[in-house]
């Protein structure tokens, strides 16, 4: 398992994130974990439910995470602060493999995703105001191709997909959609059919933001 993880930090290291600079000034600067976990010898993707008091995206699945603060150092130490906070998981237990690209969201907050390997089996302890559960998913459920759906939008006067992973009973969408198609683009060299159809017709819109 060493190797495969060496495998999957080789492979975002390799990769040239688009990092959209131009558009850091108009949108909330944020950052999240990408948590991967390795149960039964295989990879798994940690995830959140968000409880319904929150004022943003509540009750929907996303990654720990949250605006950077000014006592962040960077973006990655805004990531695993949050996840401390969010999930009780502590900066020291996360193996930093790399970062994958910026994603801009509707509300506005620019998302700098860092992946990271997580301990399991762990405590994780979910703060009961923000979280409402903490579950896993395999990576292989994402590669389902029926469980992967997409709707199309217009976003920064672009066409841009909408992502939909139907998976553990839950819906993986919007900004989490489109950070988990990367990471199985990135790491696991899988592009769900759907997605291939789309940029096929209406191009890459992440060369397009990332001017």
């Amino acid at each position: 398992m060493k190797s495969r993880i060496a495998e999957l930090k080789s492979k975002i290291e390799a990769y040239k994130h688009y990092t959209m600079h131009d558009r850091e000034n108009n949108f909330t600067p944020s950052a999240v974990l990408v948590p991967l976990l390795v149960k039964n010898d295989e990879f798994e993707l940690l995830l959140n439910k968000r409880t319904n008091d929150l004022t943003h995206h509540k009750g929907e699945i996303s990654f720990p995470g949250g605006r950077l603060e000014k006592t962040d150092d960077s973006y990655l130490a805004c990531a695993l602060r949050e996840t401390e906070e969010e999930i009780g998981l502590p900066a020291d237990r996360v193996e930093i493999l790399g970062e994958l690209d910026a994603t801009p969201v509707i509300s506005r907050y620019m998302i700098k995703p860092f992946v990271g390997i997580v301990p399991y089996p762990f405590e994780y302890v979910k703060n009961k105001d923000e979280v409402d559960k903490i579950f896993s998913v395999p990576i292989k459920a994402f590669m389902n191709p029926e469980v992967h759906s997409i709707t199309v939008n217009r976003f920064l006067n672009l066409t841009v997909p909408i992502h939909y992973y139907h998976v553990a009973g839950e819906m993986v969408w919007g900004a989490t959609g489109r950070i988990v198609t990367n990471l199985l683009e990135v790491c696991f060299d899988f592009v769900p059919e759907k997605y291939h159809d789309f940029v096929k017709e209406y191009g890459d819109p992440r060369e397009q933001m990332d001017l």
